[in-house]
């Protein structure tokens, strides 16, 4: 029904603004505004709240023209939150429809007074919920059209609002129940005994526990709904705003007891289980979570809320093909439930599935511009498809929206690191630091940037920063031993031995300190048997065999514990057999052959295993490669050193390796265009290795 075919209720003195004073007792001196319709000359419908604060109630018309005192209620029902009240005068009665006749899309129009102001919004019959006693509308109303007349195109009322909902959903009472209170009409009763009914009052503590939940009060919404529960130990809906106010608090366990005794009163209720579902969860109950979930779904298959819910569970518990189904659903009911596009995006993300991500993010932005949250979410996921220069301009955007977004600049910058544009990168990190000067994680992307620049000291500052911002955090000292360790390598290279050596034993410090912090750690072994493995070269160099010996066997325990706390960690396994393989060529140039045989053996397991692991890893066959070659078999060496080069053709050391075994077997012209191609990706290649 248009709009515009409704006007003249507007002069009809058939739907009225509701105007109560607030008593102070209640918190506020402010009117609240309902909206109400006459059913008879003298008989108004209208919600119960609006009629339970303490002052005096004025109703008016439409035009504002005609008023009309409240003499006192003739019928109500707590339940339904209607009733029935006597005023002196008369207005034009509007006909009560045959409710049993709706259908879901019937075209509708709900007439009051949102905000004080008369007002007609066209909606549609969404659903029907408990046995046809409560109608759900789509029809973006607001707070003051409780009390509004619903009509359908026969301009009859087929409903009365109760409750306005934020996410455009509206309830109404069915007409067929106004018919049924308005049939039995009691004698009347004034508006202050009405008032002091046991049943009105506990109703009215509940409406002031709800208004103190509104504005976060919960300790006194508590206390409201305790007395209200105390009043009328049947008032379900004060049970359920107790439980309500109750997790809010962090009483979950409380807060699940109350919502028990909701559905003991109305197992019908889907909100309870919702309600009880996120309590469940918080308590870490993800399986109980889900089957209340279900239970509100299955009572009402347009429960928003539910679907949204159990697809955040579904997530949390791995299944994010089912949270991806949950929340499509909500995106059907509501294409404008931007947090749910963001649900299913950060899914999808989960999935790998960076473009579908990207999409929803889209739409997010799309319904609201200056989604922050959005741009960055959709910035991270351009970044996994290596699209830097997009995520840049969507933190761009962000800092624009919020010039103090720490975490846009750091984000920034570390898409900046990725196009290598390390200056801007540590700019962007410099603000970001600026902005929260105790956030360890910006000190620490800061120093990986400096540390690419070649700056050192300034690296090594920057974690320290972050060691002592967050002493046990381990993530500072990996990108120290990292930096560490490839100073020692480059100074090993120059031959600098001494200066290697320091720089090897304060990564092998720093290793031990990770070790202390995070003991099952399976990298922090590892890295801590890579450095060892790297002196003990060192020493075998030096001629300290003995010494040399000693820093590979702690190498392999170190690869070994790493292993045990990972036991599919295939690099551990490669470097492992490598060390192995440097232990056994110490031992023969000691005259230790059996003691070499049996390391090699174990050698060519460990690196089978990686391989095994990893068969696409270059590293392992070269590994097993030189350890054929050190067993005297080249042609098994260049087996595994022609598929390292497949793998990558880049690999100098592996065409230097199959150089040595095609001199063993007197291939001298493959073996000199090996040594050739060995020099052209690594001119330093024979001297390193």
């Amino acid at each position: 029904m248009p709009t515009e075919d409704l006007t003249d209720l507007k002069n009809s003195n058939s739907i009225v603004c509701i105007e109560t004073k607030r008593n102070a007792l209640f918190g506020s001196s402010k009117s609240s505004i309902g909206s109400g319709f006459f059913v008879k000359p003298d008989i108004i419908f209208t919600n119960i709240h609006a009629l339970t604060n303490r002052g005096p109630v004025l109703v008016k018309s439409a035009d504002g023209k005609t008023t009309w005192k409240v003499k006192g209620v003739t019928a109500f029902d707590v339940r339904d939150d209607i009733v029935a009240i006597k005023v002196t005068g008369e207005g034009m009665p509007l006909p009560l429809g045959d409710s049993s006749f709706l259908q879901n899309g019937d075209p509708i129009s709900v007439v009051g007074f949102p905000y004080g102001e008369y007002k007609v919004t066209d909606g549609v019959i969404h659903s029907h919920r408990d046995c046809d006693k409560q109608i759900r509308m789509k029809a973006d109303i607001s707070h003051g059209n409780s009390g509004s007349a619903v009509l359908n195109e026969k301009r009859q009322v087929i409903g009365i609002v109760f409750q306005v909902s934020n996410d455009s959903y509206s309830w109404a009472i069915p007409s067929n129940v106004l018919k049924a209170l308005l049939d039995r009409l009691e004698p009347m009763e004034p508006l202050a005994k009405w008032r002091n009914r046991k049943i009105i009052c506990s109703y009215s503590r509940y409406l002031q526990g709800k208004r103190n939940s509104w504005k976060e009060r919960y300790r006194k919404a508590i206390a409201d709904f305790d007395k209200a529960i105390k009043l009328n130990p049947k008032l379900v809906d004060a049970y359920e705003e107790r439980g309500i106010a109750k997790a809010e608090l962090g009483d979950h366990y409380g807060a699940i007891v109350d919502f028990d005794n909701t559905i003991k009163l109305n197992p019908k209720k889907s909100s309870t289980y919702n309600n009880r579902g996120i309590a469940k969860a918080k308590l870490g109950d993800l399986g109980g979570e889900i089957d209340d979930y279900d239970t509100a779904i299955q009572l009402d298959a347009d429960d928003l809320a539910a679907y949204n819910n159990r697809g955040l569970a579904k997530e949390a518990l791995g299944d994010l093909q089912g949270a991806i189904a949950d929340f499509d659903k909500v995106i059907t009911l509501n294409p404008k439930d931007a947090s749910t596009y963001n649900n299913r995006g950060i899914a999808k993300a989960k999935l790998g599935d960076y473009e579908g991500a990207i999409a929803d993010y889209d739409r997010i932005i799309k319904l609201n511009p200056k989604d922050a949250g959005a741009y960055n979410n959709r910035g991270i996921a351009k970044a996994k498809l290596g699209d830097y220069e997009g995520a840049i301009a969507d933190y761009d955007r962000i800092i624009k929206l919020n010039p103090k977004d720490a975490g846009a600049y750091n984000n920034r910058g570390l898409a900046k690191v990725k196009l290598r544009n390390y200056e801007e990168a540590i700019t962007d990190y410099a603000k970001a630091i600026e902005l929260k000067p105790k956030h360890a994680g910006f000190y620490n992307n800061r120093g990986v940037a400096k540390s690419w620049l070649g700056d050192v000291e300034g690296a090594i500052a920057d974690y320290e920063k972050v060691i002592k911002l967050n002493p046990k955090g381990t993530s500072a000292y990996r990108n120290r031993i990292i930096l560490r360790t490839n100073l020692g390598t480059s100074e090993a290279a120059k031959g600098n031995v001494e200066s290697a050596e320091d720089l090897y034993q304060a990564a092998i410090e720093d290793c031990t300190a990770a070790i202390k912090l995070d003991p099952e750690k399976d990298e922090n072994y590892h890295s801590r048997g890579h450095v060892q493995s790297k002196i003990g070269t060192l020493k075998t160099d030096q001629g300290n065999v003995e010494e040399a010996q000693q820093l590979y066997e702690a190498a392999i325990e170190d690869y070994m514990q790493a292993i045990k706390r990972n036991p599919k960690y295939d690099a551990a396994y490669n470097h492992l057999a490598w060390v192995k393989h440097l232990l056994a060529k110490s031992n023969t140039a000691a005259g230790n052959t059996e003691v070499a045989q049996t390391l090699y053996q174990a050698a060519i397991i460990d690196s089978s295993e990686a391989i095994k692991l990893n068969p696409e890893e270059a590293a392992s066959y070269h590994t097993r490669g030189a350890v054929k070659a050190a067993m005297d078999d080249p042609i098994g060496a260049i087996e595994d050193f022609d598929i390292a080069i497949q793998l990558n053709p880049k690999y100098a050391k592996a065409y230097f390796d199959r150089a040595l075994a095609k001199e063993v077997l007197g291939q001298q012209d493959a073996a000199k265009t090996d040594l050739e191609k060995a020099k052209e990706l690594d001119p330093n290649v024979e001297k390193e290795y």
